[in-house]
């Protein structure tokens, strides 16, 4: 894969415990003098052979604050299938592990990643918004947009929250938007791979809508 590590540095991403005046701060500190982690790369041994034929999708997929192996894994294939433009996970290591492989079905050797540790998460999400992508969350909150009826931006990042607490809420004060999955059921959560998979579908679905039709 891609392996893009960020090393470990200022700015939360802890619990959601934290106050809006208090990310704004630690955000303009970040954006300030205050020192913002490195972002070297390297390119995947397959997409390297192959040249890269397919040309990758606008959306960032951002899984900083999972930690199931199952669900990186699968958030990993689903990438892949999609051409997500890159997957962020905790620690890279998770991707030479077999387990991780035997879910992803060799999409490791093809995504691209990029290491983006809790602790790094708000600065890296504050250069991705310097360059231009939107800052989204899957989270349901008074203010989320149904997601079928939110037109996404070409260049996005998607921000997945924990399993069962969401995202905290230092991440929620910097995004421009939050989405909700439409749900039916009882059951009122769906587990975050199969979230990030809807969402991720839908984004791709948008955005072939708006290609030219092919011609006969």
């Amino acid at each position: 894969a891609r392996l893009v590590q960020a090393a470990p540095g200022g700015g939360g991403g802890g619990g959601g415990g934290g106050t809006r005046g208090q990310t704004k701060a630690s955000s303009a500190a970040c954006a300030g003098g205050a020192a913002v982690p490195e972002f070297p790369e390297r390119r995947p041994p397959c997409a390297e052979a192959a040249g890269q034929p397919l040309p990758r999708q606008g959306i960032v997929i951002c899984a900083s604050l999972i930690d199931k192996l199952p669900n990186l894994a699968g958030l990993a294939r689903t990438c892949e299938v999609f051409r997500a433009s890159a997957l962020a996970v905790p620690d890279l290591r998770v991707a030479s592990d077999p387990a991780f492989a035997s879910i992803s079905v060799t999409a490791e050797q093809w995504v691209n990643m990029v290491e983006v540790k809790e602790g790094a998460l708000l600065p890296w999400l504050l250069r991705k918004q310097a360059e231009g992508y939107a800052l989204l969350g899957l989270e349901q909150t008074a203010e989320s947009a149904r997601l079928h009826e939110y037109e996404f931006p070409r260049r996005c990042v998607l921000v997945l929250g924990r399993e069962k607490e969401g995202l905290p809420a230092e991440v929620l004060s910097l995004l421009d938007a939050t989405l909700e999955i439409p749900q039916l059921g009882l059951i009122r959560s769906l587990n975050v791979h199969v979230s990030g998979a809807i969402a991720l579908y839908e984004y791709t679905r948008q955005q072939q809508l708006q290609q030219p039709p092919k011609r006969q």
